[in-house]
């Protein structure tokens, strides 16, 4: 059975053999187990551990990263499928995003992609373009 082991996943990730094992108990991630019971993660497993892990680093109260988790497993269709997703903090806001939408997993409201510089930026440059277009007064 190939995969990684527990103290492989801590030494990767530089955390203790112990969180890892209390995520894989709070099916925070899905490991297989081998002959000898022993967790064995998948590359998925390592992101999903990974993005905890710098979520937590960034003062998001654990018990906010497992609801979101469990959260975004009610839309995905397969559990490995956490490493197409992106969590990443807006504020203090958690948001997911996957083929281009974003969400937030903890009330599950979609995010629209608004950003003020690039709607100025467009309103600028369309601006500019009416004005070339039209002669202004006093040009002859």
């Amino acid at each position: 059975m190939k995969g990684y082991s527990t103290r492989e996943v801590a030494k990767l990730l530089g955390t203790t053999p112990q969180r890892i094992r209390r995520l894989a108990r709070r099916e925070i991630v899905a490991p297989l187990r081998n002959t000898r019971g022993h967790f064995r993660f998948s590359f998925q497993d390592i992101v999903l551990i990974r993005t905890t892990k710098k979520l937590t680093e960034a003062a998001i109260d654990p018990r906010r990263i497992w609801g979101a988790i469990r959260a975004i497993a009610k839309y995905l269709p397969v559990r490995h499928a956490f490493s197409a997703i992106r969590m990443r903090l807006n504020g203090d806001r958690m948001l997911v995003s996957l083929n281009n939408s974003s969400w937030e997993p903890e009330s599950g409201q979609f995010v629209l992609p608004f950003c003020a510089d690039q709607l100025a930026d467009k309103s600028a440059i369309r601006l500019l373009a009416k004005r070339q277009a039209s002669p202004q007064r006093g040009d002859h």
